[in-house]
């Protein structure tokens, strides 16, 4: 509570949910799940991500140009200042996703400071919410600083923004937090399966970038709703468990779109199977439907009622009873 009091203090920009077009804060609706409160803060309201227009077009001492619609990240304080009257480094161009915590980082401790555009209000709290992070660090490991920055990108690619040769450009779709304001489908008798037709596919794979509707006589019913509450990931040193301890850093894997992966604790919501072969396999795909229907609390009920009732009658009716269970639990 006292987190969101403390961002409060000044006006509240809306999060980039569903958001179609550039500036957005770079703000997204997990962070205070996942990040400190002076992270959450600087998000919020310090910075955003922005399309570079005509004006910022340059290749000087760029490893990657700036070209027009090319994304980057700036204070929000000093952007409608000339930039000759604006202090050092008000804006910067990360090369690619994972490097925009570093984008951030360098205008929290290089333009902030000097900012003359910045309320005195705000630097204050600044200064003290980094106090209160340097006292609560001491106790922070080298993995946790990881799954931070890890985050910090998973974000950005939930909010539809992706690497190209040319630097990071925006892909404007529907998130995931948009669904968790739709309705979910009428709930029948627990051991009666939803008639295919009573499900609105359209509306459940908002924001997937792993499948589409033409997908869906591929596979159950029930896989392929799972499958569609995934997004891309990479596995990162502290993922290097049980299955993958082997699997090298950077190895292409899949997380739930909903927890991201990062709570509570190594591996949970996170596949990288071996191949194809190995994702097609029972065991696989019966983890990933069991994460979704029953052990991530960030999930959406009316997705995880769905994907209960698309699933074949012998796989729901193992008993009345456990499907009552595990419905009344969604509900």
């Amino acid at each position: 509570m006292a987190q969101s009091m403390e961002v409060a203090m000044v006006p509240f920009r809306n999060n980039a949910v569903g958001a179609e077009e550039l500036p957005i804060p770079v703000a997204a609706p997990a962070d205070s799940q996942y990040l400190s409160p002076l992270h959450c803060f600087l998000r919020q309201a310090c910075v955003e991500y922005f399309a570079a227009a005509s004006n910022d077009i340059t290749s000087k001492g760029r490893q990657t140009p700036v070209v027009e619609g090319r994304v980057g990240v700036r204070c929000v304080f000093c952007k409608n200042t000339p930039r000759h009257q604006q202090a050092s480094q008000a804006t910067s161009f990360p090369n690619k996703i994972s490097s925009i915590y570093s984008s951030v980082v360098m205008l929290q401790c290089r333009h902030f400071p000097a900012c003359r555009d910045m309320p005195a209000s705000v630097r204050e709290h600044l200064v003290k919410l980094k106090k209160l992070g340097n006292a609560a660090s001491n106790g922070v490991t080298a993995g946790a600083a990881s799954k931070r920055q890890q985050y910090w990108g998973d974000s950005a690619r939930s909010m539809g923004f992706v690497d190209t040769n040319g630097g990071i450009r925006f892909s404007p779709r529907v998130v995931d937090q948009s669904m968790q304001e739709l309705p979910r489908p009428n709930v029948v008798t627990p051991v009666e399966p939803i008639e295919s037709e009573s499900i609105n596919y359209e509306l459940l794979l908002r924001g997937s970038t792993l499948v589409t509707l033409e997908d869906k006589d591929l596979v159950p019913d029930h896989i392929f709703l799972s499958i569609a509450q995934l997004m891309p990931c990479q596995l990162i040193n502290d993922d290097r468990i049980g299955p993958y301890r082997t699997h090298p850093i950077g190895y292409p894997g899949m997380c739930c779109r909903h927890c991201q992966g990062f709570q509570p604790g190594p591996g949970y919501g996170k596949f990288f199977p071996n191949s194809v072969r190995s994702l097609a396999q029972t065991t696989t795909t019966n983890t990933i439907v069991k994460h979704l229907t029953s052990k991530c609390k960030h999930v959406p009920k009316h997705i995880k009622v769905s994907c209960v009732y698309s699933m074949p009658t012998s796989v729901v009716v193992l008993s009345a009873c456990k499907t009552s269970h595990v419905v009344n639990s969604i509900q």
